[in-house]
Order: structure tokens, then sequence, then C-alpha cells
């Protein structure tokens, strides 16, 4: 079986600001098998900044790594924060060619955002499980970590 190995750059604790994240389930690289079409690589911690906002906002920053199929495709990031009472995806965003028909896509999730109006004592523990979708020749593929789906804390 044919696999790429792809070390991404993992953190196991981010911290940005008052902000952490802990990666609870995702592995310290990224083996990509020929029968898959779409993985996570990474989830970071980082911090948005600009003229049009009062703080700086804490931000989810994620890749995905799709197989080459088509050159029409979308990625897509899914979170939940409620065990998928409720969910909030975000389109992915291409980033570049990897190897071996292998591209590279991101995704952003603004945190504040979806924390917005939860006192700040209920958020210290705050699961995110994150799925993706892949769409791609008229199909959709998912990585969802084998049925458990990828959380960071």
């Amino acid at each position: 079986m044919w696999a790429a190995l792809i070390p991404p750059p993992f953190e196991q604790i981010v911290a940005c600001g008052t902000w952490h994240i802990l990666n609870k389930n995702l592995p310290p690289f990224v083996t990509f098998s020929q029968n898959e079409n779409v993985r996570l690589e990474s989830v970071r911690l980082a911090t948005v900044t600009g003229p049009h906002l009062d703080l700086p906002r804490p931000v989810l920053v994620g890749n995905a790594i799709v197989r080459n199929i088509d050159f029409e495709k979308r990625v897509f990031a899914r979170f939940s924060t409620d065990e998928w009472g409720s969910y909030t995806e975000t389109n992915g965003t291409y980033a570049s060619s990897v190897h071996g028909g292998i591209d590279r896509f991101t995704f952003n999730l603004d945190l504040a955002e979806l924390f917005a109006g939860t006192e700040e004592r209920l958020m210290k523990r705050k699961v995110v499980k994150i799925a993706l979708r892949f769409e791609a020749q008229g199909r959709e593929f998912w990585d969802n970590c084998c049925g458990t789906n990828y959380e960071v804390e």
C-alpha cells in the first residue's frame, strides 16, 4: 500500500493571548494512503489583527490535504461545539500543490465569533470537533478521524 508521509508543524499546546488549544487526537504526522482522498494535516491557533478590529481575534487555522483528482474541487471544514447538534462550516482555500498529485487547502475559524455570547468560564474546556468534506468529480469524500472526529480543546 502506497502512503505519503507529510510532516506538518504540529504543536500540542498553542497559546494566543488568553486562548489555548490542546490537540486531543491529531496524529503527530499525516499518513495519506492510496485509498484516501482528503485528510486533516494540521490545526493551530493564530491571531488576526487589523485596523478594522478593536482587539486581536483568536482564529483556528487548519490545513487539509486532498488528492488532485480533478481541477475543480472544493474543501470544507465543519466544526461543532455541541456534539453536532449544530455546526459551522467554512470553505477551504487552495494553498499549494504538495507533491505526487496532492494539494493543500487552508481553512480558518474565528473562535471569538464561534463563542460569542458564551461566558468565559464556560469556554475554558470547550471541545471543538472537526470533520472535513471534499467535493470533486460530482462526488463527496469525508475525513472525520475514522468516525471519531478530530478534536481540539
